[in-house]
């Protein structure tokens, strides 16, 4: 507890900013793939390539805040984002309400993607340069603690307003996200000493990130970490409610849960985590996922999807700020933003692959639920199998 009292305060501001922006997310972003396809009854493989599209730009946007924050500051980079990505989800509310063409989707998604991806090199480089390489786990799982009590009330809310009008839901994520925007704009202090930045600039040589070999094995690997993840959005909202029938404000208090264990666990996760090797808690991640996913195949009523969510928000606990930790930790310290962003990339890569991913799994195999999710527990296991060949080969 002396530790995380003992975190900067950029810290604590970016994980209540977070919070806020989180509600706001976790209130719209479960239910695009019910709309589209229950609402505008769209095939999921579609679907699940609009998704991967819009995430692929997100992919470029990781490279691209690396440079931006090296070049322009942390801070404007990091309060232009919130900003921008307000008047974006101001736009989808206004596509659902006035029921425009779906395609529109993707134009948003992509430039929301795009500006995320963004803010979240400069997120996770503040970090990085306000703590100690040894307090890094524990202050990106603290970041997660403040996310995921936002997403613990979202979804729950989302549901109830999902079965009076989908606009709502998008309105609200824009106004949280403008309010997100202001808390940082009042509050958050540029990280980014001049000295440093002047020395990043001249450091912004990605092919010398691509040529470190133990570093681009890592982060290639973290793809079946990301493209897992991605499945309890795109894959388990749809396969829930059309599948084995749950209603959506069902399927939002099974997020909820999923919220609230982070908050409560997150850190205790956390503090575990630092004692053992976090290479082989990367590797128990990714097998409870793969455990979890395949249960799901099973499920009949809401409480075998609840129970599978337990176990899934139990590996993204000890794998996510795992991940950020060695990566913060494998970087240069005059080479940090250049790091985050080849690892995002990477990370975007994976969300980008996901949904796709499972829609067409989902198409290709349904009605049986056992073999969809069958297949996608495969990807988890390859991600286990693969970190446990690194950790024999590498020392981290």
């Amino acid at each position: 507890m002396h530790q995380i009292l003992k975190l900067p305060r950029e810290v604590w501001t970016l994980t209540f900013s977070r919070l806020i922006m989180a509600f706001g997310f976790a209130v719209s972003f479960p239910y695009i793939s019910i709309y589209l396809y229950q609402v505008r009854e769209l095939p999921m493989s579609l679907i699940g390539s609009m998704l991967t599209t819009a995430y692929v730009s997100g992919v470029v946007g990781r490279i691209v805040g690396g440079i931006l924050i090296s070049r322009i500051g942390r801070k404007k980079v990091l309060v232009g984002t919130f900003y921008i990505r307000s008047l974006l989800f101001l736009f989808i509310s206004l596509v659902v309400w006035k029921n425009l063409h779906p395609f529109l989707f993707v134009p948003a998604l992509m430039l929301n993607s795009f500006f995320f991806n963004i803010f979240m090199t400069t997120v996770d480089t503040i970090i990085a340069d306000v703590t100690d390489p040894s307090n890094r786990n524990l202050a990106y799982s603290t970041n997660r603690v403040g996310i995921n009590l936002g997403w613990a009330a979202g979804p729950a809310i989302g549901g109830f307003l999902a079965e009076i009008s989908y606009a709502i839901l998008f309105l609200i994520t824009a106004l949280t996200t403008l309010t997100a925007g202001i808390i940082n704009h009042l509050f958050i202090r540029e990280t980014g000493r001049k000295e440093s930045m002047r020395q990043e600039r001249k450091s912004l040589n990605l092919i010398q990130v691509l040529k470190d070999r133990r570093f681009m094995i890592f982060v290639a690997m973290t793809l079946t970490l990301y493209v897992s993840m991605s499945q309890i959005i795109s894959t388990l909202s749809v396969y829930a409610t059309s599948y084995v029938g749950i209603s959506k404000s069902q399927l939002g208090i099974a997020y909820t849960i999923n919220g609230l264990l982070v908050v409560f666990f997150q850190i205790p996760v956390s503090l575990l985590v630092i004692r053992m090797n976090e290479l082989k808690a990367l590797i128990s991640g990714l097998l409870l996922y793969s455990i979890a996913y395949f249960s799901i195949g099973f499920a009949t009523n809401l409480f075998y999807i609840i129970g599978a969510i337990i176990v899934i928000t139990f590996s993204e606990m000890l794998s996510v700020p795992t991940t950020q930790s060695l990566v913060s930790k494998m970087s240069p310290k005059d080479r940090i933003p250049s790091y985050m962003g080849v690892f995002g990339l990477f990370q975007g890569l994976g969300w980008a692959i996901g949904p796709m991913v499972g829609g067409i799994i989902m198409d290709a195999l349904a009605p049986n639920g056992r073999a969809i999710w069958t297949a996608i527990s495969f990807i988890p296991l390859m991600g286990a199998f693969g970190f446990f060949l690194y950790s024999r080969f590498t020392k981290l």
